[in-house]
């Protein structure tokens, strides 16, 4: 005898899971973070589009090969990170539970992933509905397929990622983004950055982009008020640190 999943535990661990958008969005960061990336993009497209809306999060870590894609992405439940301390470059862990991946599920209905190692000469691209979960919970979770495949670029208008990386695409948005909830989403955020971070000394920096509320953010003076750009965090006291790092580790998450 042994267990079988049903396509149900998809919701158990993801949008039933992680109840709050600004916690998907750090879960995704989290997961950019221990892939050492020094840049984090969080990209609102089109938020104010009905159908078209989408949210990408992109980062120029270590990314992912094909191999890793379908032996640790796709193992749910698995984490890598699970018992380690610390990453090569010396930062704290920040996620060791594995459900970064159901954080996208919270956001959107859709997802694609676009990701490369260093050795890899194209990227690998996974592709996923997660709304083929939901139609029959008879199906066992690993019944239900994922497409992977490979190309050549990112997207024209999103080529943030060089010799690695990896760019996170959420479509069919499942709660609308207005200027509020993006501000306390970046104020959310704030606290992941060190503020007495040593320029150059293990680089960590998020960037918000919302092409939508640019002309919005001109009009306003305080950058505390804005939401396009650099995000900093010039708290003292909102931070955890470890000697010169941040320890994002200790950040509220969905658990």
């Amino acid at each position: 005898m042994k267990f079988r999943i049903s396509s149900g535990l998809k919701d158990n661990i993801g949008k039933e899971l992680i109840t709050d958008d600004n916690v998907a969005i750090l879960e995704l960061v989290k997961n950019s973070y221990d892939a050492e990336a020094k840049t984090v993009k969080i990209i609102f497209q089109d938020i104010n589009s009905e159908h078209n809306a989408k949210i990408y999060v992109a980062d120029d870590g270590k990314g992912m090969s094909k191999e890793d894609i379908e032996a640790k992405w796709l193992f749910v439940g698995y984490s890598e990170k699970r018992g380690l301390k610390t990453l090569e470059g010396k930062r704290k862990m920040a996620g060791q539970k594995g459900i970064g991946r159901f954080s996208c599920d919270r956001l959107g209905e859709k997802l694609r992933i676009i990701t490369k190692v260093p050795t890899d000469q194209y990227f690998n691209v996974l592709k996923l509905d997660w709304k083929k979960f939901e139609t029959d919970q008879n199906k066992e979770f690993q019944s239900i397929p994922v497409e992977i495949r490979i190309q050549e670029t990112t997207n024209e208008k999103l080529n943030f990622i060089e010799s690695s990386g990896t760019l996170v695409e959420i479509s069919d948005i499942r709660e609308e983004w207005d200027r509020e909830k993006l501000l306390k989403l970046k104020r959310y955020l704030q606290r992941l950055i060190n503020p007495l971070q040593i320029e150059g000394k293990d680089k960590f920096e998020i960037i918000l982009e919302v092409r939508e509320f640019l002309s919005d953010d001109k009009k306003k003076k305080d950058d505390s008020n804005k939401i396009n750009g650099k995000i900093i965090n010039r708290d003292r006291k909102s931070t955890r640190l470890n000697s010169s790092h941040t320890d994002i580790s200790r950040m509220p998450s969905s658990a």
